[in-house]
């Protein structure tokens, strides 16, 4: 299991998609702001154009979370699993 850590808490898989799955805004404040952080590092180099990266990252964050939120992100036997 994957934990991520952030500068005030930190959540493992099962609480990031059942917190989301549960509307919980310390979850979804995290989840945003990690994931954010997470992309421009691994793709600043890939994106120089700020605007573009920005755009790349709300469309795979917004299919990110609409799958989570429609439960079709889940966990399975303490594993992700995607239906």
């Amino acid at each position: 299991m994957i934990r991520i850590l952030s500068r005030n808490e930190s959540y493992d898989d099962f609480e990031v998609i059942t917190g989301l799955q549960a509307r919980s805004s310390a979850v979804e404040k995290w989840f945003y702001e990690s994931a954010q952080r997470y992309f421009n590092k691994c793709f600043k180099e890939v994106f120089f154009d700020e605007d573009k990266r920005q755009e790349v990252f709300q469309s795979a964050f917004i299919k990110l979370w609409t799958e989570i939120e429609n439960r079709r992100i889940k966990i399975v036997g303490g594993l992700i699993s995607r239906q």
